[in-house]
């Protein structure tokens, strides 16, 4: 198959190489549309589950090949306009479920394999004003071999979220409400982040589980101005994350040692904020108006 053939093939069908990536023709097309990152993401998962031979898929790299290559130069802008474009999706398809959650935690591709039990071991890396969360020995591999690794579901995962009534993997289990985030811990046995001060009050407790990316807590939390600051911690069970900022992304000392990258948004001076704790993600965003300082104040 020839290049030409190659990637009008990839544009009619790029929906149906890997259902749990997309949902729709449409999303396909938006994809292929607004980042060329995610096409390759998906064939590489297409061949990975099929029987084919290596040779058969040449001329579908081939295309993905030269058309990076012409657009060598804007990628990194379309990648940012790709976040942008997924994060004003999300808040309107989850109803202001996340809103101004503006962390831009939306994996745009996967990067890894969702295994259970891994070394939570992740390494930051920044470009510009994107942040590129990778597995340690993953990003080596990335590197090595330029693409990302391909990702596997276990059966204990699929056997543990099931198929709805259509006959479709479940992707997210319904969310979980909590009085307060001691209820969570002493489920789980697992120590969540909780944000101490007589100048807040804690209005949410919400936890959600994605097949692939794993557990995660969602808190809110009200402070004297009424005002919101949210925070979202993920355990994560492999995969790595693109996460876009809007605003000059900088580095701050907090928790003991530990290194916060954030920025504040140029066009609504919300404060989004990334660090990797001891075994999870820690994400949090905080309305306009709630004070740096005082946020710093949190975090010491």
């Amino acid at each position: 198959m020839n290049q030409k053939k190659s990637r009008e093939y990839i544009r009619k069908r790029l929906h149906q190489f890997d259902e749990l990536f997309v949902r729709s023709e449409e999303e396909a097309q938006a994809l292929a549309a607004q980042c060329r990152v995610s096409a390759r993401a998906l064939i590489m998962r297409a061949e990975a589950n099929s029987s084919l031979p290596a040779e058969n898929w040449s001329g579908f790299y081939a295309a993905l090949d030269a058309a990076d290559r012409r657009a060598m130069g804007d990628w990194r802008e379309k990648l940012r306009d790709a976040m942008r474009s997924f994060r004003r999706h999300r808040r309107v398809a989850l109803g202001g479920l996340f809103l101004a959650l503006a962390l831009a935690f939306f994996t745009l591709v996967p990067a890894g394999r969702a295994i259970a039990e891994r070394v939570f071991n992740y390494v930051i890396t920044v470009f510009d004003k994107q942040l590129e969360i990778d597995q340690a020995e993953e990003k080596a591999l990335y590197d090595s071999r330029g693409y990302d690794v391909p990702e596997v579901l276990t059966e204990e995962q699929i056997a543990e979220y099931g198929y709805d009534e259509d006959g479709n993997l479940i992707i997210m289990s319904e969310p979980v409400y909590y009085d307060s985030i001691a209820s969570f811990e002493e489920k789980f046995g697992l120590d969540a982040f909780e944000l101490v001060s007589d100048q807040l009050t804690c209005t949410e407790v919400i936890e959600y589980n994605h097949i692939s990316a794993g557990k995660s807590l969602r808190t809110v939390y009200r402070t004297k101005d009424d005002l919101n600051i949210y925070v979202i911690e993920e355990w994560s069970q492999g995969d790595g994350a693109s996460i876009g900022f809007r605003g000059e992304i900088k580095q701050k000392t907090i928790l003991d040692g530990r290194t916060i990258h954030y920025a504040i948004d140029p066009a609504d001076d919300t404060f989004d904020g990334f660090v990797l704790l001891e075994n999870s993600f820690l994400g949090i965003h905080a309305d306009k108006g709630v004070d740096l300082d005082f946020i710093w104040s949190l975090l010491s």
